[in-house]
């Protein structure tokens, strides 16, 4: 949403089509700045949702197709290929799982699985372009690149740098919520679900905890694993220690108040949480993970460990709130980094030039 409000409207329009009948709460904002939404129900059999696509694209006398259909990215392609349009094809992560739970069945998730392969591989052949929004993605997908060799791109998403506080902001915070005005507060924002790795989160901040007490972490999210993350803080005795603030709006002046951000994700495709929270003046606990080694530098805006090492997290993240110079250290050069290379600027810059050359395959 934030790439497409900066498009500049006189260089590109950019429409929306959905492979649900379901409109999202996001439609009415994209309406808003003059871009249509079309609803393309993707269902098994496929032929509707290819005809119906093809007569949107041809109605539309569109130049590109920016394709994000992950396991069903094989489909645009095709549809496009016949209309003669050339076509972007973008992944985002370097884990292709079924989100629906039926999908998720021993016999359904292993013929998905072999459907995904066909349809990826002629993706990656087939499109005019493929872009990934990191390094990790695009090796996890084509690791000798022969399947995309010059047509791959690297296209990392963009970040707004927030205001810092006001004076008086921090302390004003801790006592909105009932705390001391000089609580160290870490912060973890994402979907309650395993890639986050709640349980890491947990484990990290209470071995943290017990060199500093007084802290205190905010959870920023929602999900469907959140009710059983909600009892392990109860069963951990961390009821007085941990709040689970559910969706937000406001998650970058939440991350300008809070000292530290905890992120042990299992795995990413880009770890752009991780960028808005440097971007914010926050230093990153995390792991070591592809996706996440990118957005953050290890040593330099954030203190990276292996996924299953908690407790080097915990000597990591109770290092950061307590010793406030390196922490400061460590925050300035994350802002700085993400100002110059994930700043919304930068960030259209690459995506627009994928679409102009697109373009001139026309």
């Amino acid at each position: 949403m934030s790439m497409f409000q900066e498009t500049p409207r006189e260089r590109h329009q950019i429409d929306f089509c959905c492979k649900t009948s379901i409109a999202g709460e996001l439609v009415p904002v994209v309406q808003e700045h003059g871009a249509q939404v079309f609803h393309c129900p993707l269902r098994p059999d496929h032929v509707r949702f290819s005809r119906e696509l093809e007569r949107i694209l041809r109605a539309g006398q569109y130049d590109v197709l920016h394709n994000h259909l992950a396991t069903y990215s094989g489909l645009p392609v095709w549809v496009a290929k016949r209309t003669g349009i050339p076509v972007v094809t973008t992944f985002h992560s370097t884990h292709l799982l079924p989100l629906n739970p039926w999908l998720k069945l021993p016999g359904l998730r292993t013929l998905r699985s072999w459907y995904g392969c066909l349809s990826v591989g002629y993706a990656l052949r087939n499109s005019d372009f493929v872009t990934t929004i990191s390094k990790g993605v695009l090796r996890s997908f084509d690791p000798d690149g022969r399947r995309t060799g010059r047509r791959a791109r690297v296209t990392y998403y963009g970040v707004h740098l927030p205001p810092r506080p006001r004076p008086g902001d921090r302390a004003a915070f801790r006592r909105g919520l009932g705390w001391p005005e000089e609580t160290p507060i870490t912060i973890h924002v994402g979907a309650f679900r395993e890639a986050k790795n709640h349980s890491g989160v947990l484990a990290a901040f209470r071995g943290a905890r017990a060199r500093v007490p007084a802290a205190k972490l905010l959870l920023v999210g929602q999900g469907a694993l959140r009710p059983d993350i909600e009892r392990a803080i109860a069963d951990l005795g961390l009821t007085q220690a941990v709040l689970s603030l559910g969706l937000r709006d406001d998650v970058p002046r939440l991350l300008g108040l809070c000292d530290v951000f905890l992120f042990p994700s299992l795995y990413e495709g880009f770890a752009l949480a991780a960028v808005e929270a440097n971007a914010a003046g926050l230093p990153v606990v995390g792991s070591d993970i592809p996706g996440l080694d990118e957005a953050v530098q290890d040593q330099e805006t954030a203190l990276l460990h292996r996924v299953d090492d908690t407790e080097g997290m915990a000597d990591s993240l109770a290092e950061l709130l307590t010793n406030r110079s390196l922490s400061k250290r460590l925050g300035e050069a994350g802002r700085a980094r993400a100002a110059s290379q994930f700043g919304m600027e930068v960030a259209m810059a690459r995506w627009l030039e994928v679409y102009d050359e697109c373009a001139r395959l026309l």
